[in-house]
């Protein structure tokens, strides 16, 4: 999820950098994707009521139903875009306070069942949405655990596999969303050294 609120930054956008320039009220991703950022979760050290710039903060929906809402911007991006100031500039850069996906209704299991061929990625690092051009990223992940998954059974077990796929391609092609989701909370870095993550 942290490579897509990264494709929301009004700087990347102004350097063109992100495959949803020009994307804002479009479908951009299955209709099972919700996110939001929220400034005010219970027990998070990272809730604001004002960004660095002293910008008040307010929760917002970020993508609704697979249709992207908003670009976040701080008091530069929002005037060079001629857009909103939405209150995000933390730590020197566009951030979030805490972003949540909405939960969906499958436990891993019932996940499991609707992968026709596929990987169950249990732990990953280094994963990174790589820019190839403005319209254009993919998704480059390192697996050190998982395993193959065939019919809703898991055949073996996968180590050490890199897995690279289209991010426009993954965000369309999400048939579930997890019951058991948690916030990514990120405000002073997109890579947090201690943090949850979807």
């Amino acid at each position: 999820m942290r490579s897509i609120i990264n494709a929301m930054h009004g700087e990347t956008l102004l350097v063109w950098n992100s495959f949803l320039a020009n994307k804002k009220g479009t479908e951009v991703a299955s209709k099972l994707l919700n996110i939001r950022e929220d400034n005010n979760v219970k027990n998070s050290p990272y809730n604001r009521s004002f960004d660095d710039e002293l910008y008040p903060i307010s929760s917002k929906v970020l993508i609704e139903n697979g249709v992207l809402k908003t670009y976040l911007h701080n008091m530069y991006t929002s005037e060079k875009m001629q857009e909103l100031n939405t209150g995000n500039k933390f730590d020197r850069e566009v951030n979030v306070t805490n972003a949540i996906l909405k939960k969906g209704s499958d436990n891993v299991q019932g996940m499991l069942q609707k992968i026709d061929t596929g990987a169950y990625l249990i732990n990953s690092y280094h994963g990174k949405s790589y820019i190839i051009s403005g319209s254009n990223a993919v998704f480059h992940v390192k697996m050190p655990e998982g395993h193959y998954v065939e019919k809703g059974v898991i055949k073996y077990p996968l180590k050490e596999t890199t897995i690279r796929i289209d991010m426009q391609n993954l965000m369309k092609n999400i048939i579930a969303v997890g019951s058991d989701v948690v916030p990514i909370r990120s405000l002073k870095s997109l890579y947090p050294r201690h943090t949850s993550h979807c």
